[in-house]
C-alpha cells in the first residue's frame, strides 16, 4: 500500500520507515517537465519504496535519480530494471561503486540541472553532497541535518524541537565520517543560498529554525564546542586517577562551575566517550600507563571529527614512563593545552594541592560555565 505525502505542489515525500532501527529513509520525488527522483532505501524496504515510486509517478518515466554518494545494500538494480531509462546524477564516489552492477546505466556528471521550472545546483564530494532547488529555495541535505527517528505522519520539524535534534545529529555527524573541512565549504555554500526548507536523508524536514540549525553547523564547521564546560574522561577499572576527578569536579563546582561532567572511557565504546567530547569547552584526560592505548584509540577515532584547537586540554597522569610522556605531548594535544600534565604522586596531600590549582586554572580561562 502507498503512503506518500506532498512537500509542494510538484515534490512529493517517497521515504519509508525502518521500524526495526527506529530511522526514517528519506527519499523525495519532483514531478517538473522532467522528473526527478532524490536518494534511496534500504533493500529491506524496496517493496513500499516503488509503491510510493510509482503512485508518484501516475505512469510517468522517471527520468533523473540523484545519489549523493555511494551506498550500500540500496536498490540499484531493481530500480534500474523497473525504469531502464533513468539518468544516475552523482558523486564520483558513487560513481565508481555503480559502475561495478551489472546493469547499463546512463550516468551523467553535473553540478546544474534544468527540469523545467525548476533549477538545481549540485554540490558534490567524496563525504557530503547537497543539491539546492532555485525555484522553491528547497535543500536537498542528504547526510547533513539528519535526526534518528521514524517519521509518524507530522513529516516537519521546528525550532521548539532544536535541542532534542542536536542531540541526536550529533552522532549521525560521527557515524557519517564527516571532518570539519568538508562540511564548513557546503555549509557556507547553504548559508549563501538561504533555503526556506531543509530535506534530509533520515527524519523530519526543517521547515522552522532553519538558522538555528545552520547555526550550530556552522559553529561544529568552525570547532566550536556545542557548550560551555568541562567534560573529564578516566579509563575503565582506574579507580585512583577517578577520585582525582571526582576531588577535581568537587573544586570546580565549589568555584561555581555548574556544567561538569566524568565519563568513563572504554575501548568497546568509544563512541559514547566521542559524542560528550563534541559537547564540551574543555576536556580533562586521565591516562595510566595501562590505558594509554585506550586514550589513543579515542584521540585516533576523533581526529577530523572535533577540532581539538578550539577546546583547552587538561591532562592528568599516573604512572607512565618520560617515553609515554613524551609520545603524548609530541603527537596529539600539546597545542591545546591549558598548562603542563598533572603527575599523580603517592603523596595524598601534594595531589590535592595539584587538583586544587588545576580547577583553579580551568574555572580561571575565561569561559562561562
Amino acid at each position: 500500500m502507498y503512503n506518500t505525502q506532498f512537500i509542494t505542489e510538484d515534490l512529493i515525500y517517497v521515504g519509508v520507515n525502518d521500524r526495526d532501527k527506529n530511522l526514517s529513509y528519506n527519499a523525495y520525488l519532483l514531478l517538473d517537465d522532467y522528473t526527478v527522483l532524490f536518494d534511496t532505501v534500504p533493500l529491506k524496504c524496496g517493496d513500499r519504496f516503488f509503491e510510493n515510486i510509482k503512485h508518484a509517478l501516475n505512469d510517468r518515466k522517471l527520468d533523473y535519480w540523484i545519489l549523493d554518494k555511494q551506498a550500500d545494500n540500496v536498490v540499484f538494480d531493481e530500480l534500474l530494471l523497473r525504469y531502464p531509462e533513468v539518468r544516475i546524477i552523482s558523486s564520483p564516489t558513487a560513481y565508481r561503486f555503480n559502475t561495478q552492477i551489472t546493469l547499463p546505466i546512463k550516468f551523467i556528471s553535473v553540478d546544474h540541472l534544468e527540469t523545467g521550472d525548476h533549477a538545481l545546483d549540485f554540490l558534490f564530494n567524496d563525504k557530503l553532497s547537497v543539491c539546492f532547488d532555485k525555484k522553491d529555495k528547497i535543500l536537498f541535505s542528504f547526510d547533513l541535518f539528519t535526526s534518528i527517528g521514524a517519521i509518524d505522519g507530522l513529516m516537519y520539524t521546528g525550532k521548539d524541537q532544536f535541542e532534542n535534534w542536536v542531540e541526536e545529529s550529533r552522532e549521525l555527524f560521527i557515524n557519517a565520517n564527516v571532518s570539519y573541512k568538508n562540511l564548513k565549504t557546503i555549509i557556507n555554500e547553504i548559508i549563501d543560498n538561504a533555503p526556506r526548507m531543509i530535506l534530509p536523508k533520515h527524519g523530519k524536514i526543517i521547515e522552522d529554525g532553519q538558522k538555528a540549525f545552520l547555526e550550530n553547523y556552522l559553529a561544529r564547521a568552525n570547532g566550536t564546542p556545542d557548550q560551555d564546560g568541562v567534560l573529564m574522561i578516566y579509563p575503565q577499572n582506574k579507580y585512583k586517577l577517578l577520585n582525582s576527578l571526582e576531588v577535581l569536579a568537587t573544586e570546580l563546582a565549589t568555584k561555581g562551575a555548574e556544567n561538569v561532567k566524568i565519563s568513563r572511557l572504554s575501548i568497546d565504546d568509544l563512541k559514547s566517550v566521542a559524542l560528550l567530547v563534541f559537547k564540551y569547552s574543555r576536556i580533562v584526560f586521565a591516562i595510566s600507563n595501562d590505558s594509554l592505548s585506550d586514550y589513543r584509540a579515542l584521540v585516533t577515532f576523533l581526529k577530523g571529527k572535533v577540532d581539538f584547537y578550539n577546546r583547552k586540554i587538561a591532562l592528568v597522569f599516573d604512572s607512565l614512563s618520560q617515553t609515554e610522556k613524551d609520545f603524548i605531548l609530541d603527537n596529539d594535544l600539546s597545542e591545546s593545552l591549558l598548562d603542563e600534565p598533572l603527575e599523580l604522586s603517592d603523596n595524598l596531600e601534594e595531589c590535592r594541592i595539584d587538583l586544587l590549582n588545576m580547577a583553579e586554572l580551568i574555572f580561571a580561562d575565561g569561559f562561562n560555565y
